[in-house]
C-alpha cells in the first residue's frame, strides 16, 4: 500500500477548515459556507487561481467584486461574520477565539518555512472576493499567498 504524503502546511489548513466549520455551527450559518482550502500553485500565480474562481462564479451567473485586503480588513470580516454573531460569549473568550483563528495562519506560515514570515495573514495583503448567493448571504473568500500554495478562506455574512 502506498503511503499518502501530506505537506505539514496542508495538515494545518485541514485543521483550520474543521475549526471554521465548528464556528459556522456556533454562528448558525447553514451549509458549508465557512471553510478553508489548500490550493497548490503548481506553477500558477495567485492571479490565475483567483481568475479561475471568478470564472466559475460568473459562469453560474454570480457577480463578484474583487479588492485588496490587509489584516485589519480580515479582522473586520472575522468580527462581522463570526464574533458579532456570538453575543452570548464573553469578550475575553472572543479574544481567545480570535487569537486561535489568527494563529492557524501562523502555524501554516511556520510549516511552510520556520525562518520565514511569522504570519502571512498579518504581514501581507490579500485578494478578497465578495458575491451574494441565492440565499441572500454574502459569500466571502480571501486568499493568503504562500511560496508554493495559497490558502483560500471562505466566510459568509447575512446580506
Amino acid at each position: 500500500m502506498a503511503e499518502l504524503e501530506v505537506d505539514s502546511a496542508e495538515l494545518s489548513v485541514i485543521e483550520l477548515d474543521g475549526f471554521l466549520n465548528s464556528l459556522r455551527c456556533l454562528v448558525g450559518c447553514q451549509g458549508r459556507l465557512f471553510s478553508a482550502a489548500y490550493i497548490s500553485k503548481k506553477g500558477k500565480s495567485l492571479k490565475e487561481i483567483v481568475k479561475e474562481l471568478i470564472s466559475k462564479n460568473t459562469q453560474a451567473g454570480r457577480r463578484i467584486s474583487m479588492s485588496e485586503a490587509c489584516f485589519e480588513k480580515v479582522s473586520e470580516l472575522f468580527e462581522q461574520c463570526i464574533y458579532a454573531q456570538l453575543s452570548h460569549v464573553s469578550r475575553e473568550n472572543i479574544k481567545n477565539l480570535d487569537w486561535n483563528l489568527v494563529e492557524y495562519y501562523g502555524l501554516i506560515s511556520t510549516a511552510e518555512d520556520e525562518s520565514g514570515p511569522w504570519n502571512r495573514l498579518v504581514g501581507q495583503k490579500h485578494v478578497l472576493l465578495e458575491s451574494e448567493n441565492d440565499k441572500g448571504w454574502v459569500d466571502i473568500v480571501f486568499f493568503v499567498e504562500y511560496e508554493n500554495f495559497v490558502v483560500a478562506t471562505f466566510l459568509a455574512k447575512n446580506g
